[in-house]
C-alpha cells in the first residue's frame, strides 16, 4: 500500500473518530433535557409513564429465554415492510426464538402492541445515546439487530458492534435531505461510512419484495435454532 493511500486511510479514521466523538458528546449533553421533557409528558398525561421509561432504555418487559431477534422500524410505514420478514422468522425458527420490535412513534407502538403473536415484544426505541443504548442491550441481549431503511443510528450501531450483535439493514435508503445532512461535513461522511461498514448484511430498497425478501442474518442460523 502506498504512503498516500495509508495517509488517506488514517485521515478517514480520524474524521470518523471526530464525528463519533461529537455525536456521542452532544447526545449525552442533551439527555437531561430529553429526560425532563419525557417526565413532563408523563406527568401531564401526554404519554404513559412506561413510554417514557422505554425511551430512556428502562425496559418494561422481561426478556424471554432463548435467542432474540431485534427489529427496528421507525414508524408505521417501516413496520409494514418489517412485518412480513418478522412473520417469516417466526415460521422458520423454532418456538424458542423470540422477536423484539422497536419503533419510534407512539402511533406505531399503539397499533402493534396487541396485534402481534405472543413471541413478539413491542417497545419504544431508546434515545440514541451510549448510556440508554447500553442499558437497553444489557437487558435484551439480542443475537441480531435488523434495521429498516435508515442506518443513521450512531449509538445503536456502535453499541451493537461492541457487543457482538450482528447487524442487518433491510430496505436500505437515504432520502435526499438525510443524504445532504450526512455529507455536509467530512466527520459526518466518515461516521456514516464507519456505521455502514459495521453491517453484516445490507439489502437496498429496490431488492425488497414484501413477503419474499431474504431471511435476515443467515450466516450462522444454527446459533438461533
Amino acid at each position: 500500500m502506498s504512503s498516500s493511500a495509508t495517509a488517506a486511510g488514517w485521515a478517514k479514521q480520524a474524521w470518523a473518530s471526530l464525528g463519533r466523538l461529537s455525536y456521542t458528546s452532544l447526545s449525552l449533553l442533551a439527555l437531561p433535557s430529553y429526560a425532563a421533557e419525557l417526565a413532563a409528558h408523563a406527568l401531564t398525561g401526554q404519554q404513559t409513564p412506561d413510554l417514557a421509561y422505554e425511551r430512556l432504555g428502562l425496559c418494561t418487559a422481561e426478556r424471554p429465554a432463548g435467542p432474540v431477534l431485534w427489529f427496528h422500524a421507525f414508524s408505521i410505514g417501516e413496520s409494514a415492510v418489517a412485518l412480513p420478514v418478522i412473520f417469516r422468522c417466526l415460521l422458520e425458527y423454532n418456538e424458542h426464538v423470540h422477536v423484539l420490535l422497536t419503533t419510534s412513534t407512539p402511533e406505531a407502538r399503539t397499533l402493534l402492541q396487541n396485534s402481534l403473536p405472543p413471541r413478539v415484544t413491542v417497545q419504544f426505541l431508546p434515545l440514541d445515546n451510549m448510556l440508554c443504548m447500553r442499558q437497553f442491550l444489557a437487558h435484551w441481549k439480542p443475537q441480531a439487530c435488523i434495521l429498516m431503511e435508515s442506518p443513521a443510528w450512531p449509538a445503536l450501531v456502535e453499541c451493537c458492534a461492541a457487543a457482538g450483535v450482528r447487524l442487518a439493514l433491510l430496505n436500505a435508503r437515504l432520502s435526499s435531505r438525510v443524504f445532504l445532512s450526512w455529507f455536509c461535513s467530512a466527520p459526518r461522511r466518515a461516521l456514516l461510512g464507519s456505521m455502514l461498514s459495521s453491517f453484516n448484511l445490507i439489502v437496498p430498497q429496490s431488492d425488497i419484495v414484501s413477503g419474499s425478501g431474504p431471511a435476515p442474518v443467515t450466516k450462522d442460523r444454527s446459533k438461533l435454532a
